[in-house]
C-alpha cells in the first residue's frame, strides 16, 4: 500500500531495466527499494533495500546506470526522526545488487531533499540536485560525486531561494 515506483533506467545494451522508488519495510516505516529486471521478459534480476541511519523515511528519486552497465546509482532522500533529512546516493554493482558505495549530503544540517541526478558522460562523476533548508533560507544544492569511490569531488549552493528539481549534462557540463 505505501510503495511507490518513482523512477526508471534501462541498462546501454538495452538487456536490464532498474526500477528505484518506496518501499514500506517489515520493522521501518520507508525504505529505498531498487529492483533490477530482464527487459525482454520481465524476469526479475536481484532487489535491493537501503534502510537510513534511523530508520525513518527513505525513498529513491532518480536512477542512473554507469556508460558501461556496470553499476546503477541511486539517489533520493534519506529522513530520520528527529534529525535532519539528507540527499542520499547509492552505488550498485548492476549484475549483483550488491551495494558498493552510499554517500549521504546534508551541508545545512536541517533539511535536504535530493529531486534528480545524471552523470557525466565518461561516467566519473555522478551530480544530484535538490533543495536544502537551515542556512538562513531555502536554497538549491547540487553535489558532485566520485562514480567509483561516493566521495565527494563538491558542493555549491544557488545564491538565490530557489529550489532544484531537474539536472541535465551538456558537453560533459552540468
Amino acid at each position: 500500500g505505501w510503495d511507490s515506483a518513482n523512477a526508471i533506467a534501462l541498462s546501454p545494451d538495452a538487456r536490464a531495466v532498474y526500477v528505484t522508488g518506496g518501499v514500506r519495510g517489515t520493522d521501518t516505516r520507508r525504505d529505498i527499494g531498487t529492483i533490477a529486471y530482464d527487459a525482454t521478459d520481465g524476469t526479475e534480476r536481484w532487489v535491493a533495500y537501503w534502510d537510513g541511519p534511523k530508520q525513518a523515511r527513505d525513498s529513491g528519486v532518480a536512477v542512473l546506470v554507469s556508460p558501461d552497465g556496470t553499476r546503477v546509482f541511486v539517489a533520493g532522500r534519506s529522513d530520520q526522526v528527529r534529525g535532519p533529512e539528507s540527499f542520499v546516493t547509492i552505488a550498485y554493482d548492476a549484475a549483483t545488487g550488491e551495494q558498493l558505495w552510499t554517500q549521504r549530503v546534508n551541508e545545512c544540517g536541517h533539511r535536504a531533499v535530493a529531486w534528480a541526478a545524471a552523470q557525466s558522460p565518461d561516467g566519473s562523476a555522478v551530480f544530484v540536485t535538490g533543495w536544502e533548508a537551515g542556512c538562513g533560507r531555502i536554497q538549491a544544492r547540487t553535489v558532485a560525486l566520485d562514480a567509483t569511490t561516493g566521495g565527494l569531488l563538491w558542493s555549491e549552493a544557488s545564491s538565490q531561494p530557489v529550489a532544484g528539481y531537474a539536472i541535465a549534462i551538456s558537453n560533459g557540463s552540468v
